[in-house]
Formats: C-alpha cells, sequence, structure tokens
C-alpha cells in the first residue's frame, strides 16, 4: 500500500481513494458552497475497551487499530458555507462524498468546486448510493462571506484537526492504559493536580 496523505492536498486529484463551527450532513439536500481545499485524514469505526463503538483517528504509523487488522477510511475536511444557516462551517465528507466532487471538478463545464454551489443530498440509511453529489449555478460569494469564512479559519486551523494522533492517544480514546498513564495511576496526585484534561485527544 503506498504512503497514506494527511493534512492539505494540493487539489482534489491528490487524494487518496483508497457543533457550531461544525456541519452534519442530515437526509436530504444539503446545499454549500466550498471555500477551501480538501484536507485528508483516515479514520476507523471499532470498539474501544467497553465495547462502545468509536471513530478513532488513525495514527498512521505503528496504529493500534490497525494492529488489529481494521482498516482505516480515508475522510477530509474542507470548510464550506451553509446555504441553510448562511455561515460558513468545517465539514467532514466521505470517500463518496470526495469523488463525486471530483468528478465535477474534472469536467470542463463546471471545474474548481469554490464556483458553485454544490447539493449533497443524503438518502434514507442503507441506499446505495447514500450520497448524491449536484452542482448548482455559479456564482460569485459576496465579501461578507468572504469575511466570515476567514473569521472561521483564524479560528480552526484545518492542518491541525486533520493532523494524526500518535499511537498513545489513541489508546487513550480506546481506554487503553499507555505506561505513561499506567505511571500516572501509580502516583499520589488527582488528575487536576497533575494537569491531565480528559479532553485532550476527545475532537473528531
Amino acid at each position: 500500500m503506498g504512503t497514506k496523505v494527511v493534512g492539505k492536498l494540493n487539489d482534489w486529484e491528490d487524494g487518496d481513494c483508497g457543533g457550531g463551527d461544525f456541519m452534519k450532513l442530515t437526509e436530504g439536500s444539503n446545499i454549500v458552497r466550498i471555500v477551501t481545499k480538501p484536507y485528508q485524514f483516515y479514520s476507523h469505526y471499532t470498539a474501544d475497551q467497553s465495547g462502545a463503538s468509536r471513530n478513532i483517528r488513525c495514527a498512521l504509523k505503528d496504529c493500534p487499530v490497525c494492529q488489529k487488522g481494521e482498516k482505516a477510511s480515508p475522510r477530509w475536511f474542507v470548510g464550506v458555507i451553509d446555504r441553510e444557516t448562511g455561515y460558513p462551517a468545517i465539514l467532514e465528507i466521505s470517500m463518496q462524498v470526495f469523488q463525486g466532487i471530483l468528478v465535477l471538478k474534472k469536467k470542463k463545464s463546471w471545474g474548481d468546486p469554490r464556483a458553485y454551489d454544490i447539493d449533497i443530498l443524503r438518502k434514507k440509511a442503507g441506499s446505495q448510493p447514500l450520497y448524491v453529489v449536484t452542482p448548482e449555478e455559479k456564482s460569485p460569494i459576496t465579501d461578507g462571506e468572504k469575511t466570515a469564512i476567514k473569521d472561521l479559519l483564524s479560528k480552526i486551523d484545518l492542518a491541525k484537526i486533520s493532523a494524526a494522533p500518535t499511537p498513545d492517544e489513541v489508546k487513550k480514546q480506546l481506554g487503553i492504559a499507555t505506561e505513561k498513564t499506567a505511571t500516572v495511576e501509580d502516583s499520589t496526585g488527582s488528575d487536576d493536580e497533575l494537569g491531565l484534561d480528559d479532553d485532550d485527544f476527545d475532537f473528531e
């Protein structure tokens, strides 16, 4: 298998297809304007130590989930304008949506997906395909939208949130004790006294 790509891509063709500021695709029509390049990462849907199913970011190198034989799926973060709310947001998309956008990008009549709105239709669970990507008419974004986009991207670093975690961070999300955490647990201080933060690695 080739080297996995994470972080900002030079363009859509570079993709490895093998709350508040974040938008979630809901059943039905989801019209957005893409405003950034895609930022790629890999994710596992796996069970943690309690048996609960979780989305866990792949560490890529020495990943504890990969070592169990579970394959990671490529995902992407893109900055968008959510046309339902009118506000910019960060949207996580699957390979199916990515490929639908890539098809449009390669067509001479459409080209760069930042030049027009896209309707991402999410069908009922279990449908194949689950998502259908359709272009809307080309139109410019407003100066107000440009300012709002800059404000959002000044708060959220897409390169940072798409970066791979360390193997120990993955273990923490899974509830697996590491040598470091075992040493901390053996100490007499509380988590607060030791400066630990339960939310350090919880972002998905």
